[in-house]
């Protein structure tokens, strides 16, 4: 289903620059600490070879707490740079008695990189800052770079989980994204219609959805 209009002809025009700024790279100061799976296995770190889901931004844990409480046999790691939220998803998960969800802080890209190939079942990308000023796009997480990688560390048959209500945005992932479309074996994309576990949903979608605010869905599997 097409979202927009001549999408090919923005690829090449408006969103060029946008490809361009995403490779450059980021000042020291946004330099983060490292993953700890530069150094321990994820086996090593939830203490089982379950199967694996990652939520990149995952703010104060609502979400990812909620999977982890349906799905208990299965492991769930949350990355959130903010350290405050971060340590207050970990309050969260202990408070609920859950032992299969682990929160961290450094980097997004820090950490999927460090992350072993084919290892991830489902990456959960939900409202990404779209970093609006031009001198902050390179910011932006959905680029040529992170969709490269991000299909390296799934599983066969693997997910991303991907939403926005920022327009602009989603017609850039998918600019980015058809330069890798071989890459995947299924694509779908929706408006205002969750594609994954649509009786679970994120703090900021409720809200979205009770403004009346557009959402935009994407779903990739490898």
């Amino acid at each position: 289903m097409a979202l927009f209009g001549n999408l090919k002809i923005a690829c090449e025009t408006e969103f060029a620059e946008i490809a361009t700024a995403s490779r450059r790279p980021f000042s020291k100061k946004f330099h983060s600490p490292l993953s700890p799976f530069r150094y321990q296995h994820v086996a090593d770190y939830f203490g089982n070879l379950r199967v694996l889901e990652v939520e990149i931004g995952s703010g104060r844990g609502a979400y990812l707490l909620e999977r982890a409480a349906l799905y208990p046999e299965m492991n769930f790691l949350g990355i959130e740079q903010k350290e405050k939220l971060m340590r207050l998803s970990l309050t969260r998960a202990r408070a609920l008695g859950l032992t299969n969800v682990r929160f961290i802080a450094p980097d997004a890209r820090e950490v999927i990189r460090s992350l072993p190939r084919e290892s991830v079942s489902v990456f959960h990308i939900y409202f990404p800052d779209p970093w609006f000023k031009k001198r902050h796009i390179k910011r932006r997480f959905v680029n040529h770079e992170s969709i490269h990688t991000l299909h390296e560390k799934l599983i066969a048959g693997g997910l991303v989980e991907l939403a926005t209500d920022d327009g602009d945005y989603f017609r850039q992932i998918l600019c980015e994204l058809d330069r890798h479309e071989s890459r995947w074996s299924a694509r779908r994309q929706s408006k205002n219609s969750r594609l994954f576990s649509p009786e679970t949903k994120t703090l900021f979608e409720q809200k979205y959805e009770e403004q009346h605010r557009d959402i935009f869905y994407l779903e990739l599997r490898k």
